[in-house]
């Protein structure tokens, strides 16, 4: 399966790329000027449905309003060509306006959060219209379709199950996660519970 990208960059020269490599992680690249970092994360450990989170603070956006009203005014006043001190003034008020307008969009949220399946705490975090929503969206769908793919159907048959599980282990093995004798303890575990039909679970 090719890789599926999505990357969101913010102010100033920030960059977050994510990567689905297979079906096995997802690959977080975080960038800026002077420092970059990279994290995989095993599918298996996400929630396939994150948290849609969005709130936008309400106290900065009255003082930006506030601040442009000022603003506006000054200029509406004939400040800029009255003399040196009107013209500071302006330039003043221009600058606090725009100060209050970053701190609102800085404050914003508009956010989905992927939590640990088994802990709940917040894995990682998107932007929810960077580069669109659109795109987000898409991103968000295949994600959710390889998270649920790797897991194990519950309408799966036992021999189904037990496929399932050998391909995992093989994989654990491979990439040297477990050892031969951890490998053969887990499948003599696998088959003797297989030979009974019942329903069994996997002990990390």
């Amino acid at each position: 399966m090719p890789n599926t990208n999505l990357e969101q960059r913010s102010f100033p020269f920030t960059k977050l790329r994510f990567t689905i490599e297979g079906n096995r992680e997802l690959v977080v690249e975080h960038s800026t000027p002077f420092r970059s970092t990279r994290q995989a994360l095993p599918l298996h450990l996400i929630d396939p449905s994150p948290i849609h989170h969005r709130s936008i603070p309400f106290g900065w956006v009255v003082i930006t309003l506030v601040s442009l009203l000022l603003t506006v005014s000054a200029l509406y006043a004939g400040w800029r060509g009255e003399g040196p001190g009107e013209l500071f003034g302006v330039l003043l008020l221009t600058g606090i306006f725009l100060a209050c307008l970053y701190n609102t969009i800085r404050l914003s949220s508009n956010a989905l959060h992927f939590r640990n399946v088994n802990t709940a705490a917040v894995m990682l975090t998107l932007f929810r219209s960077k580069p669109s929503s659109a795109e987000v969206d898409a991103f968000v769908e295949k994600l959710r379709n390889q998270i649920q793919s790797f897991r194990t159907p519950a309408s799966a048959s036992t021999e189904e199950v037990v496929a399932l599980y050998v391909k995992h282990l093989d994989y654990l093995l491979q990439n040297d996660v477990l050892h031969r004798s951890e490998y053969d303890a887990a499948m003599q575990r696998l088959n003797e519970r297989a030979s009974n039909r019942k329903v069994f679970e996997l002990v990390r």
